[in-house]
């Protein structure tokens, strides 16, 4: 009896085995028990016959493409523009960097031209030189970077001076060469032949560089320092600002949240102007804000009768819509269409009063 019982358990343990095969055959697999919906073994499956079916391929991004943005959203901008200082810029613009994923303009450091310029739709930098400079490491983020007077690029980006005292001569206002000594106008600083006059690194004298300023390049004029700012960029006092920095905004370089007008708070600076809004209940009802002589946000829009809510908006032109008040004329009760939005809730405004919720009485 102990051996039939054994054969009848192992014969049931058989048909379970077979009956679980079959039902996992019929349902798909894992995929069927745990459903694609549940993204486990399903997205796996997935992922593992993609790289099987599909070759790895390498894209080149051109101009035509929007960048893609690191967080997975849609660029903001059209095809062929970026986001650059909180606005869209096309990538033919060298004044942001061309296709570059930096806003930084094409660098302008001793170029008289810059533009964008590219193979296959990629976008880069491409420099026209001023005389006695030169791109030579091909990087148009930096500008023509190469001194053409010094014996490492004399006269060009292959030439190169030898012996024991290199020496690069000016032979006139585009052309060096290697030589033993230097002509007349020009003092041997070390190992070049350079206009004292002019050159950045040896104004008036060798050795007396002009000091660098943040977001402009050095130069120097008649023996005497000075600079110039880049695009992206305009001249404050003894440096170089943001064109869109509030605190130094415009020719004036004025500082918009300083001077920001009674009532106003600074928002931006945009097109080299002072961008203000009113705070809170407060309008400016006579326009005249952004003049030099305003008086500020001087109208409060909050139980004023004369601008009930808006500039402009009276009382004798907004009824209460169970048409009217108290014989005093001092309480009103008000439903839902008396507000002005056509809604409820604290916040609005109405005559002589802050709006109220519905059913509500207005004092």
């Amino acid at each position: 009896m102990g051996i039939r019982r054994g054969a009848g358990v192992a014969q049931r343990a058989l048909w379970l085995s077979l009956w679980a095969g079959l039902f996992y055959t019929l349902t798909g697999g894992c995929n069927g028990v745990l459903g694609n919906e549940e993204g486990f073994l399903a997205a796996a499956d997935a992922q593992a016959t993609d790289s099987l079916a599909t070759p790895e391929v390498l894209v080149e991004v051109d101009a035509s493409s929007p960048p893609a943005d690191a967080a997975g959203d849609a660029n903001p901008c059209a095809f062929g523009e970026k986001v650059c200082l909180g606005a869209c810029v096309k990538l033919t613009d060298p004044n942001f960097g061309c296709g570059t994923a930096a806003c930084d303009a094409c660098g302008s450091a001793h170029a008289t031209k810059a533009e964008c310029a590219g193979v296959a739709g990629v976008l880069a930098c491409k420099l026209t030189c001023a005389d006695g400079w030169a791109d030579c490491d091909g990087n148009g983020a930096n500008g023509c970077e190469a001194d053409l007077s010094k014996p490492q690029h004399c006269g060009t980006c292959q030439q190169q001076c030898s012996g024991l005292t290199p020496l690069c001569a000016t032979q006139s206002a585009t052309a060096f060469a290697c030589s033993g000594s230097c002509p007349t106008g020009t003092v041997q600083c070390g190992t070049q032949c350079v206009n004292v006059a002019t050159n950045a690194a040896h104004c008036g004298k060798c050795d007396n560089a002009c000091p660098g300023v943040t977001g402009g390049t050095a130069r120097c004029a008649a023996s005497a320092c000075n600079f110039e700012c880049n695009a992206l960029y305009h001249r404050c006092g003894d440096s170089c600002a943001l064109r869109n920095d509030v605190t130094k905004c415009g020719a004036s370089c004025r500082n918009c949240t300083a001077t920001a007008p009674a009532g106003a708070s600074a928002q931006s600076c945009t097109n080299e102007a002072c961008v203000f809004a009113c705070n809170g209940s407060l309008a400016d009802c006579n326009g005249d804000l952004l003049s030099a002589a305003t008086n500020g946000c001087e109208t409060n829009l909050d139980g004023n009768p004369s601008n009930c809510g808006k500039c402009g908006r009276t009382c004798s032109t907004f009824t209460p819509s169970d048409g009217g008040a108290n014989a005093d004329g001092a309480v009103m009760t008000l439903d839902a269409s008396s507000l002005f939005d056509g809604s409820t809730g604290t916040g609005q405004y109405c005559c002589h009063m802050a709006c109220a919720p519905a059913g509500t009485t207005c004092n």
